[in-house]
């Protein structure tokens, strides 16, 4: 099922218009430059990611970003970046076959999941 997210500047909250599929998400914003918050760091589905993760550092910050980003991406679980956003180059993700901008640890695992579609 589809589902529609809304953000607030102010606040820096989201929640979901839907709230009968509220208990089944949880959204933390992060900074992608930084280590994990937590001794045991959360494992993401789905990671949103626009511009300053990537865009506004050298090669070298570009990939422990993108490094740690995938090293909390769940079995299966998917990276979404903006359009025209660069993946750095070397790292581990991979794109996502037939998707805009969307990586993965495991593309062939993930084109199975969607084959049915």
């Amino acid at each position: 099922k589809g589902f529609r997210a809304t953000a607030s500047a102010t606040t820096r909250a989201y929640c979901l218009r839907d709230s009968t599929l509220a208990s089944s998400f949880a959204f933390r914003i992060e900074d992608a430059a930084c280590d994990a918050p937590d001794d045991e760091p959360d494992i993401f589905d789905l990671v949103l990611c626009r511009y300053a993760a990537f865009l506004y550092c050298d090669a070298p910050g570009a990939l422990r970003a993108a490094d740690r980003i995938s090293s909390r991406l769940a079995p299966g679980g998917v990276v979404l970046l903006g359009a025209t956003d660069p993946m750095p180059r070397d790292c581990s993700l991979e794109p996502v076959p037939n998707s805009t901008n969307a990586w993965t640890l495991d593309p062939e695992a993930d084109a199975a999941l969607t084959s049915g579609r």
